[in-house]
């Protein structure tokens, strides 16, 4: 015999159907808790730190920066008091406007500079930074570099003094008479004015002596023509 609509069999076989239907949002993912983050994939309570690779790719610890040291930074400010520059220290540093003499010779903001670190009052979060003191060190650097190997600058004759020349390479230096050319000069004040290739002998820093040479850089550029020349003659040459 047929059951007939809406037996009790029927109703039986359809329950399961109902419960089959009705599984899948039982395995509804469920909603973060409301104090938990959420990162990437990754779900984290509240209160659990995050992981470590994560952490270091937003450290942003402040510089420590010490007085005397040389360092890099980025105008953000200049006023009629003078230039602000952030170091990455803890406070941004501070440029009197007196060490720049005309407006052509200010920073512009944006711009990366080289500056020394003055003084660091650490009570006022206050940091006197020097432009001036980092050219300095940075040209005793540079001189002290290439009169070690014989290196070559270009310096500006500013005087005639006893003895010969003083030269500008950013610190004073001086060419001694006997080594402003392969001759015996008499007349040294028509160098004056004059910016000459000169060859640097000695820089101490501590004495603030630096002593160059035109005389012993033009032998060694005549000696470099003279072997040259020497190598393209052949008898029989015009020349």
């Amino acid at each position: 015999l047929r059951n007939e609509p809406g037996s009790e069999d029927q109703q039986v076989q359809a329950e399961p159907q109902e419960q089959e239907a009705q599984a899948p949002d039982a395995q509804a993912t469920p909603e973060p808790a409301a104090d938990s983050h959420v990162v990437g994939d990754l779900e984290t309570d509240g209160d659990e730190a995050m992981p470590a690779d994560w952490a270091d790719s937003i450290d942003s610890t402040p510089q420590v920066v010490k007085e005397g040291e040389i360092v890099k930074g980025e105008v953000v400010a200049v006023d009629t008091n003078g230039v602000q520059v952030d170091i990455g220290a803890k406070a941004e540093g501070f440029i009197p406007l007196a060490e720049f003499p005309s407006a052509g010779d200010r920073p512009e903001v944006g711009s990366v500079i080289e500056v020394a670190v003055v003084r660091y009052d650490t009570e006022n979060d206050v940091i006197r930074l020097s432009k001036r003191r980092a050219d300095y060190e940075r040209v005793w650097n540079e001189l002290e570099a290439e009169a070690k190997v014989g290196g070559i600058v270009q310096a500006m004759v500013t005087e005639r003094v006893k003895g010969g020349l003083r030269v500008d390479v950013g610190v004073p230096g001086f060419v001694p008479a006997s080594h402003v050319g392969t001759r015996n000069l008499r007349n040294l004040e028509r160098f004056v004015g004059r910016s000459l290739r000169l060859k640097v002998l000695e820089a101490d820093r501590r004495s603030k002596k630096v002593i160059l040479s035109h005389r012993d850089l033009v032998e060694e550029e005549r000696a470099v023509r003279r072997n040259e020349t020497m190598d393209r003659l052949e008898e029989g040459l015009i020349c």
